[in-house]
This record gives structure tokens, sequence and C-alpha cells, in this order.
């Protein structure tokens, strides 16, 4: 581990990987698509040892926009419920029709086309 002028701790890629229990090829992409702060020093990557860096809970957000969330999420909850509800009701019609509207033989068709 090296320490940098200020103070903050650097870890490579293997004590990251044990640190986290992220896989070194996962932690490796992070750093491609900077994810993560790292550094080369020497030809190694060193990455941040700053736990919160990657963070993405709710508890992180401030409260408004936890709350707006919250609602987003209500909304699109009641939504799929609308939405399952209408798909029933069309499949029930499909099979209502399919079940009114006897299939003709190909012969029909043939006779009905010509």
């Amino acid at each position: 581990m090296i320490e940098s002028n200020e103070e903050k701790a650097w870890l490579s890629i293997f004590e990251y990987s044990k640190k986290t229990g992220k896989s070194i090829s996962t932690i490796r992409r992070h750093i491609k698509s900077k994810r993560i702060i790292s550094q080369m020093v020497d030809g190694k990557f060193y990455i941040l040892d700053d736990s919160n860096q990657n963070s993405r809970e709710p508890a992180n957000l401030p409260d408004n926009q936890v709350l707006k969330l919250e609602k987003q999420i209500g909304y699109f909850k009641k939504q799929l419920v609308i939405a399952q509800e209408e798909i029933s009701e069309l499949k029930m019609l499909v099979n209502l029709y399919e079940k009114q509207t006897p299939l003709k033989s190909t012969n029909e068709t043939i006779n009905h086309i010509q």
C-alpha cells in the first residue's frame, strides 16, 4: 500500500479486491470506465481507498431526492398494475375472438381468393 502526500490510502488492485470482495476483472473494468479513482505508478494501478466513492445507496441522497424517488416508484407500481390488468383483458378478448371465428380450411381460403 502506498500513501500520497494528502495522506489518502492507495491500494493495489489485489488489496482493493480483498477489501471490497470484488473480482480483479471487475475492478479493472471499473478503472477503465473511470467508475473508481485510480492512478498508475510504475506500471501498476492503485485505487483510492475511499469507501464512499462507489456507494449508490439512497441514504447518501438528500431527503428530498429520496422522497421524489419513492413517489416515482409508487407511480410506476400503479402503472404496472394497470398495464397488467389491460394485458389480462386483451388476452381474454383474443381468446373470445378466436373461439367465435372458426378457422377456414385451406381449400375454402384458396377458393375464396380465386
